[in-house]
């Protein structure tokens, strides 16, 4: 691998690293802005989720800009013949389309993968959270079905709210709820 090609490689993670850097700094959508002004926004764990991904997105975007400047210091350093082995004999508007091509590739498999990882991560931390605080899911009956959405607990046709409740209660290993501690006396 020449000199050359080396410090396309630096520049093309760069400019990936930069994408999920600026991806993270993102505002809110306008229009769960608005949802929020009018009060009817329905998904209340959406901005703690968001806030996972925009860190995972960081931390790609930094760790890939730090790899291009190692992978840059290498080929300014490394004593490698001069010439582009990954783009000998193509054009220049050619070499720029695999450029582009390459970092919409790797860019779009990371995107993919820290997606993977953020909702793992954002399902396990609500598990945590809730099994180490054991709060009352009954009270928001909205908010219990959502991280049952989360956890895999389709809500079915036929239940009712406390049939529901406990399993959702099952799933996070949750003790039944007080109402059903009295109910079951």
């Amino acid at each position: 691998m020449g000199r050359s090609d080396l410090e396309f490689l630096s520049l093309a993670i760069g400019i990936v690293g930069t994408f999920f850097v600026c991806a993270a700094v993102q505002v809110k959508r306008p229009k769960h802005i608005l949802e929020e002004a009018f009060g009817i926004s329905r998904e209340q764990l959406r901005e703690v989720h968001s806030a996972v991904q925009k860190r995972t997105w960081l931390l790609i975007g930094f760790a890939c800009n730090v790899i291009a400047l190692l992978v840059l210091m290498f080929s300014r350093g490394a004593q490698l013949a001069e010439g582009s082995v990954l783009l000998e004999g193509l054009t220049t508007s050619e070499s720029a389309l695999m450029v582009l091509a390459a970092g919409v590739v790797l860019a779009l498999g990371l995107l993919h993968g820290s997606r993977l990882w953020s909702r793992r991560y954002f399902r396990n931390m609500v598990i945590e959270v809730l099994t180490e605080n054991q709060l009352p899911l009954e009270s928001n009956v909205p908010l219990a079905r959502e991280i049952g959405a989360l956890l895999g607990v389709p809500a079915d046709e036929n239940d009712t709210v406390p049939s529901y409740m406990r399993r959702l209660r099952q799933r996070l290993n949750l003790p039944q709820s007080p109402d059903e501690v009295r109910l079951s006396r």
